[in-house]
């Protein structure tokens, strides 16, 4: 793992490491908002491993032998940049451990408890670069193809459909296999 200083510009994207998020800040800390969104986040790791150890609690309280992860379906949230919000039925005894014991696990290296199933956020973000591929994809393409296969395929249908209804009307026009 390759540890980023001012000095040492490198970063490692694709290895995730507790500094990481400062390392990055050092790199790219002048761009406005950057510092913002970093906190954000890390809040929203910690919701996310919240109610991973919030479901983990249930859980055993449930089937005190059973240690497969749990999810609590009932939970939700949300993340702000001043903290984050909690949506069920929650002791707050039970929050406060949770939330405790889920910064001290992100910290010891339990990246994974970061990523929930359920975030709206994947399903947003999935829908946004969606969108974009469309929106850029059709601005890209030239507005008017006759190279177009659905445009040829429906001008074709067009063209005989007319000429069937109407029968033998006026002078026969050549068809040079072009589409208007």
């Amino acid at each position: 793992m390759t540890s980023s200083s001012p000095s040492n510009p490198s970063f490692d994207w694709f290895n995730p490491s507790p500094q990481q998020d400062s390392d990055l800040l050092a790199q790219i800390g002048f761009i406005p908002g950057v510092k913002e969104f970093l906190t954000l986040r890390q809040v929203h790791a910690l919701e996310h491993a919240t109610v991973w150890v919030l479901s983990e609690m249930a859980a055993r309280r449930q089937s005190p032998f059973d240690h497969s992860p749990a999810d609590n379906e009932a939970l939700g949230g949300l993340s702000t940049d001043r903290g984050f919000y909690l949506y069920g039925q929650v002791n707050t005894n039970e929050l406060q451990i949770a939330a405790k014991q889920a910064l001290h696990r992100l910290k010891n290296g339990e990246g994974q408890l970061a990523l929930h199933p359920r975030c709206g956020t994947n399903l947003s973000v999935t829908l946004a670069l969606t969108a974009g591929l469309v929106l850029g994809t059709h601005l890209h393409l030239p507005q008017r193809s006759d190279f177009s296969v659905i445009r040829l395929r429906f001008s074709h249908r067009r063209r005989f459909s007319n000429r069937a209804r109407c029968g033998n009307v006026g002078p026969k026009i050549p068809d040079y296999g072009h589409s208007l």
